[in-house]
């Protein structure tokens, strides 16, 4: 990810603790797994992110913590029946 300097950096500082006392809080973790940081920056900057990871690398996380901190509605799209069920969005 490039460098973006100035107000960008200044409100990311501010997203991004925002993100973590609610990974604290919510889900119980310290801090940011491999990508998972750069896939939260983007996400929370109203950007796209395709975020490739193994099995339990912490995709999920990428979508679900930005859905707790922001007001609104997250819609997720998941090809998998079973992962769908895995996640718990099943009725």
């Amino acid at each position: 990810m490039a460098h973006r300097g100035g107000v960008a950096d200044v409100l990311w500082e501010t997203r991004r603790e925002k993100l973590l006392r609610a990974l604290r809080d919510v889900f119980g973790h310290q801090g940011f797994r491999g990508k998972q940081e750069e896939a939260m920056r983007e996400i929370s900057s109203g950007h796209d992110a395709l975020v490739v990871m193994p099995t339990g690398g912490g995709k999920s996380l990428c979508y679900q913590l930005p859905a707790v901190v922001a007001d609104g509605v997250c819609v997720v799209v998941s090809p998998l029946i079973a992962l769908t069920e895995d996640q718990g969005f099943s009725n």
